[in-house]
């Protein structure tokens, strides 16, 4: 067998294992807050944004994660994706939409 196609066999067997994973509620919610904490922090980092909470919303399919900012101010992104790739669908302080 080349290396080649055992390095593909490999590539195969992790996005598989990572698909697998993907799917328990524990780590979809660690991802969601993840995505969101870094698009916080590329987008907002002037905010000083610090984490609150996550949840799960099942009526919208979403991800709700807080921030309170150095003023005291809650904001809440939404996080959509029941599978990777995340994104963040709602930003509080995106005033071009």
């Amino acid at each position: 067998m080349s290396k080649y196609k055992k390095a593909a066999g490999w590539t195969a067997a992790i996005v598989f294992a990572l698909g697998l994973i993907l799917q328990f509620p524990l780590v979809q919610r660690a991802s969601a807050r993840m995505t969101a904490s870094v698009y916080a922090a590329m987008k907002h980092g002037e905010l000083h944004l610090t984490y609150q909470s996550v949840e799960y919303s099942s009526s919208f399919g979403a991800y709700y994660v807080s921030f309170r900012d150095r003023d005291g101010r809650t904001a809440g992104f939404e996080v959509r994706s029941k599978r990777m790739p995340f994104f963040v669908a709602y930003d509080p302080y995106d005033t071009q939409r």
